[in-house]
């Protein structure tokens, strides 16, 4: 009787070992360093302006963070809340944009003038009175809380805010995008 058959070596081809998820993961790494802004929209303005955020360095960020929670604690109510709210997109305001919402291939456009792309500051008051806050010594803060959420009676600095919540959006958005979640903000924040 003969000898049976003995297998020959095959020559396999071997797929990479974790396929293409490594080659994923370096190309979202690279990715990740590069963002360093994220544009939200301005919740009730429907898509007319979007504010572009930059990251902070870690120890601007860690001031920022030691600010607030001074402002914080022991302190009750929103109105604290607001204001250390509207510190945080101060602090990480690169610029504000707008478009014509009425035409669908708009593009963004940066809010300027002769110094540049304008911020939560004067000039942003200065070029959008509606923004609320008093042209000339006014603060950042005040035109952030007077822009995303309206007093109900403008001329009485008591008088309820309307959209309180809209700070707070930006501000959670910021904080997730800050951790490396992105993927977690609400994607009508950012427009798509």
């Amino acid at each position: 009787m003969g000898e049976a058959a003995q297998p020959q070596d095959e020559q396999v081809e071997e797929a990479p070992r974790y396929g293409g998820a490594l080659a994923g993961i370096a190309k979202r790494h690279e990715e990740i360093r590069g963002e360093k802004t994220l544009s939200l929209q301005v919740p009730g303005y429907e898509g007319k302006m979007q504010v572009r955020y930059r990251l902070l360095p870690e120890a601007e960020m860690d001031r920022l963070a030691d600010r607030i929670d001074e402002n914080t604690r022991g302190a009750t109510g929103m109105s604290v809340s607001l204001e250390t709210e509207a510190d945080m997109l101060v602090a990480m305001c690169d610029r504000i944009e707008v478009r014509d919402p009425a035409d669908e291939s708009a593009k963004w456009q940066v809010l300027e003038d002769e110094a540049g792309p304008v911020r939560f500051e004067g000039r942003f008051a200065t070029i959008l009175p509606q923004a609320g806050a008093k042209v000339g010594g006014a603060r950042a803060k005040e035109i952030v809380l007077d822009f995303f959420s309206p007093r109900e009676d403008p001329e009485n600095p008591t008088s309820p805010r309307t959209q309180p919540q809209a700070i707070e959006a930006h501000t959670n958005a910021l904080v997730l995008w800050h951790r490396g979640q992105k993927e977690s903000i609400s994607r009508r924040l950012l427009g798509e």
